[in-house]
């Protein structure tokens, strides 16, 4: 599982550097980038820096994903159409912003929306499908969350992505943060899979987060 695990960040990695020189070299050409917000004086010179990185990121950690067969586990399937969704709203803002050439984009209540609608839809396939039990960090207890699943898994998602947006920015600080979380993240699974077989009941599913995790984070890097 390890050298797959490698292969999928080094090709990921790869991936994502090759779509990103045409990318950013087509921006540039087109002349469409980032507009800087007026009262941030020190960014002035940071303004036209090519925006949407999250096309080429998304797009090669999931080709890579596809390809290493992370699919065998619907729960990393369901984190890769949750990590497509979002990045799909991101694109959105992106877009808005390019289009009206302005730095707002998508309005606060317009991005809780969408959040709130992924999380909502989430929720309820966690719930419909019996994905409702957790583990207890530090013990070997399992919880089941019940109808509760629901509220916690938008509570969740709408506290993890706008705490995420705290650390975002023009020098792309939520790219290197979520490397790092990933990365511990798949370590803390790895060890728990291969070495105390704590998820001894779906260990298909976990590698298959692996997978997704290690290709996020090459194409992150890249």
């Amino acid at each position: 599982m390890t050298k797959t695990l490698f292969i999928c960040v080094i090709c990921s990695f790869l991936l994502s550097l090759v779509l990103g020189f045409f990318y950013i070299k087509f921006m540039k050409k087109i002349k469409l980038g980032q507009p800087i917000l007026k009262y941030v004086e020190k960014h002035k010179t940071k303004s036209g820096t090519p925006t949407m990185g999250g096309l080429f990121f998304v797009i090669s950690s999931l080709i890579i994903y596809l390809i290493f067969g992370g699919t065998t586990g619907k729960i990393s399937v369901l984190c890769a159409i949750i990590y497509l969704s979002y990045g799909i709203v991101g694109f959105l803002d992106d877009y808005i912003k390019l289009k009206l050439k302005d730095n707002q984009g998508l309005k606060s209540y317009q991005k809780i929306l969408f959040q709130l609608a992924i999380s909502l839809a989430v929720g309820i396939y966690a719930y419909r499908n019996n994905l409702t039990y957790a583990f207890l960090p530090f013990s070997n207890k399992i919880i089941n969350l019940g109808g509760f699943t629901i509220p916690f898994v938008i509570l969740i998602f709408l506290a993890t992505t706008n705490s995420v947006n705290l650390t975002d920015g023009l020098d792309g600080l939520a790219g290197g943060t979520s490397v790092v979380y990933l990365l511990f993240l798949t370590i803390i699974i790895y060890f728990e899979v291969t070495i105390n077989n704590y998820f001894y009941i779906m260990p298909q599913e976990y590698n298959s987060i692996m997978i997704l995790s290690a290709c996020i984070i090459g194409a992150l890097i890249g």
